[in-house]
C-alpha cells in the first residue's frame, strides 16, 4: 500500500472512531486507549489493571482495599458498643418482669452495662418469679407471704413498730423482727407456732423468742396486755436455763436471778419451768407453769 492511500485510510478510521491495529506489532495506532482489569473490590482483595496510551506504549497498576470486622454481643442483644467475649455476662430469665430474675443462666449474653431485654434480668435472686409484687426489697405486705424475699412471712417493716396483724403485733430492732401474738398457747407449743413465720430451707429463721439485751426487753415490753411467754425455759434446776431456739444457756442479760430484769424473788418455783413477761410494777421476768396458755413472742432472723 502507498503512503498516500495509508494516510487517508488512517485519517478515515480516525474519523469513525475506528481502531486500526498494526498487523506487524498489534499496538494500537492514533491516541486511543485499552485497558484491562481484573479481581474484586470487596473485603482486602486487590484490584489491578492496565492502561496505554500515546502511539506506542503500555502503563500498569494496582490499588488495595481495606476491610474492618466488628465484634459484640450476639442475638441483638447488646446496645453498646460491644466487648471481648471474655467479659459478656449471662442473663436470667425474669418471668414477672420485675427486674429480678431466676434460676440457672442462660446461653444469652450481654456486655456489662447493657440493658437486659424484656424477660431478661442480669440477677437471679428472685424468690417468685410468678409474681411481679414479690422480690428482694419490696414492701413486705400483710398477705401471709414472703414479698421482699427475705425468708420471713410477714415481718412488717424494718423500723416500724406496732404493727397488727392476724393477731400479732410486729416490731424490729437491729435487723431481728418480733412478733408478739395474742393467741393463748401452751408455752411448750410457742416455737412451733414461730417456725411458720419462716421460709422452709430459705435460710431464715424464727423461733420463741430470745431476749438477751435490755434494749429488746423494753422494746417488747411496749406491745404487751398481759403475760407473755417467751423462749426461755429451765432443765432441772432453777439455776439452769435454756433457750429454746438453740439450746444454749442464758448468760449475761437476766442470768443473774432476783435482779433486773426479773421481778424481785423470781424465779422461785421447781415446777414452773416457762418463764414469761410479767407486770409486777413494771414489766419483769416471772417463772410460769405451762399449763397455762398465754401469748407469746417470737423473733425471725432475714436469710443472710
Amino acid at each position: 500500500m502507498s503512503t498516500r492511500l495509508c494516510a487517508l485510510a488512517c485519517a478515515l478510521a480516525c474519523a469513525c472512531g475506528c481502531v486500526l491495529l498494526n498487523p506487524e506489532y498489534g499496538e494500537t495506532l492514533g491516541g486511543t486507549t485499552s485497558s484491562t482489569s481484573s479481581g474484586t473490590t470487596s473485603g482486602g482483595a486487590t484490584t489491578s489493571g492496565t492502561s496505554g496510551g500515546g502511539t506506542l506504549g503500555e502503563t500498569s497498576g494496582s490499588a488495595t482495599t481495606a476491610s474492618a470486622t466488628t465484634s459484640g454481643a450476639s442475638d441483638g442483644t447488646s446496645t453498646g458498643a460491644g466487648c471481648a467475649d471474655v467479659d459478656m455476662v449471662p442473663l436470667y430469665v425474669d418471668g414477672d418482669d420485675d427486674g429480678h430474675g431466676a434460676g440457672a443462666a442462660t446461653v444469652m449474653t450481654i456486655c456489662p452495662g447493657d440493658t437486659p431485654p424484656d424477660g431478661y434480668s442480669l440477677i437471679h435472686d428472685d424468690c417468685d418469679d410468678g409474681d411481679g409484687q414479690v422480690y428482694p426489697g419490696a414492701p413486705e405486705a400483710s398477705d401471709m407471704a414472703d414479698n421482699n424475699c427475705d425468708g420471713l412471712i410477714d415481718e412488717g417493716s424494718d423500723g416500724i413498730a406496732d404493727m397488727f396483724y392476724q393477731g400479732c403485733r410486729r416490731t424490729s430492732l437491729n435487723g431481728h423482727f418480733y412478733w408478739v401474738c395474742a393467741e393463748a398457747t401452751n408455752p411448750s407449743k410457742a416455737n412451733d407456732k414461730c417456725l411458720a413465720f419462716a421460709v422452709p430451707q430459705s435460710g431464715a429463721s424464727a423461733f420463741h423468742a430470745k431476749i438477751e439485751s435490755m434494749e429488746v426487753h423494753e422494746l417488747l415490753a411496749t406491745l404487751l396486755d398481759g403475760d407473755t411467754s417467751f423462749g426461755l425455759t429451765e432443765d432441772v434446776f432453777k439455776s439452769k436455763y435454756r433457750w429454746v431456739a438453740d439450746g444454749a444457756p442464758l448468760s449475761g442479760f437476766g442470768a443473774g436471778f432476783g435482779a433486773y430484769p426479773w421481778i424481785a424473788g423470781q424465779p422461785d418455783s421447781l415446777t414452773e419451768k416457762w418463764i414469761v413477761m410479767k407486770f409486777s410494777g413494771a414489766w419483769g421476768w416471772n417463772d410460769a407453769q405451762d399449763s397455762n396458755p398465754r401469748a407469746f413472742i417470737c423473733e425471725g432472723v432475714p436469710a443472710p
